[in-house]
């Protein structure tokens, strides 16, 4: 773990609008999962307040930069010289897992995890 590099991960841009769209598809999973999924209203209320962010702003970017498999790629491709080296070996596989594995932890819901809905 690099903290050095996770905060160059979470500034690039291109990696903070990508965790932006996978945010975007998890929000899509939640408001299609059945109202008895545990937590769900929870995980829903989350959902539905992505669908009209702030697009200039950091968003989730730090949390997800410091997710361990997406900090590892990151620290694994970190070139002093090209710092957007980090964010490209960070693929959208990592990233959806990261999103999906932060939901109920940034929704509030502490209830058991929620069977990953995505097909």
């Amino acid at each position: 773990m690099s903290f050095q590099i996770e905060h160059v991960l979470a500034s690039d841009p291109l990696f903070r609008a990508r965790v932006h769209l996978a945010f975007l598809h998890a929000a899509l999973e939640v408001t299609g999962e059945p109202a008895e999924t545990a937590g769900h209203p929870l995980r829903a209320s989350l959902a539905r307040s992505l669908f009209a962010p702030d697009l200039s702003s950091i968003g989730y970017a730090p949390a997800v930069a410091t997710c361990p498999n997406v900090s590892a790629a990151a620290v694994a491709a970190y070139d002093e010289s090209n710092p957007s080296a980090a964010a490209a070996a960070v693929t959208d596989d990592l990233l959806i897992k990261a999103v999906r594995s932060l939901w109920n932890k940034l929704c509030g819901f502490s209830g058991p995890a929620v069977t990953d809905t995505a097909a």
